[in-house]
């Protein structure tokens, strides 16, 4: 299952314009194997993302729809069409310059580690449950004016966090938390963009600093000679009442200092970079 070649479609490329507002027609032609699936196809490198807007240095356009055709098993062609403005200042789609306001937010998070990175538990290796901390994160309040801007576009950002790495900070870390456009008297748009930036606690690594975070435990335990795989967890002659840790593999762990972790993605990955809030 590969895609070995796409190619851009000069000859199929079409554009209409009706004042300021342009819509695009731009044709990729895709060569893969016959049992290659199209989310395969559609995250190959050399096609567009699938919110990235259109932008040639006078015009700001966003994705409005995408259409695939197959060919043969192992061609096909992809429309993506755009909607969106042209600039009469040719290379500059904002005018005013950018304002980045940088402040820090306290929450109150639950911890089951301190700040060493030991488990929290009381003398006999329970878990102690109901600890927070609070912890201050910097949230990037961005300003500019655009031509145009996409509401689809926002409220899919709006449950994203960044795949590229954006003010500095690395892939995973960054949430856009709030966003702003409001209509100007010359037909643009004062838009206002709220980043926030995450610190991961503990050993959660930066990627999955917007993750949900648990422990890996249960009431059951793995059982390979069991027809489910799995079997109740005895504590003194008894099922147990509570949840007990388990390995990577769900076997029984005992010793709470190697307690593992599960994370579960709450929010997609986009690129922050494309957005032109920077």
């Amino acid at each position: 299952m590969a895609v070995f070649a796409v190619n851009k479609m000069w000859s199929r490329f079409n554009a209409s314009q009706d004042g300021q507002k342009m819509n695009i027609e731009s044709n990729y032609q895709v060569f893969c194997d016959p049992d290659t699936t199209l989310p395969e196809i559609y995250q190959h490198p050399d096609l567009p993302l699938p919110l990235q807007p259109y932008g040639d240095g006078v015009m700001n356009a966003w994705p409005a729809s995408t259409k695939i055709q197959r060919i043969s098993p192992v061609y096909y062609i992809i429309t993506y069409m755009y909607e969106g403005v042209v600039s009469n200042e040719v290379g500059d789609q904002n005018w005013d310059p950018i304002s980045i306001t940088w402040a820090s937010v306290e929450s109150d998070e639950p911890i089951d580690r301190d700040w060493n990175g030991q488990p929290i538990v009381n003398a006999l290796g329970d878990p102690v449950e109901g600890v927070t901390v609070k912890i201050s994160d910097q949230v990037a309040t961005i300003s500019r004016t655009f031509l145009d801007f996409s509401s689809q576009l926002a409220h899919q950002y709006l449950h994203s966090t960044n795949s590229d790495t954006f003010l500095g900070y690395p892939p995973g870390v960054a949430r856009m938390v709030n966003f702003t456009a409001q209509s100007a008297t010359n037909g643009r748009w004062n838009v206002n963009a709220s980043i926030h930036f995450r610190m991961p606690w503990g050993q959660t690594p930066p990627a999955k600093a917007w993750y949900a975070r648990v422990r890996h435990e249960g009431y059951y335990e793995r059982d390979n000679s069991s027809p489910d795989g799995k079997r109740r967890i005895i504590i003194d002659g008894e099922g147990a009442t509570r949840p007990q840790l388990l390995k990577a593999d769900g076997t029984r762990e005992s010793n709470p200092y190697n307690a593992y972790y599960l994370y579960f993605q709450r929010y997609a990955s986009l690129p922050f970079s494309v957005l032109g809030l920077i």
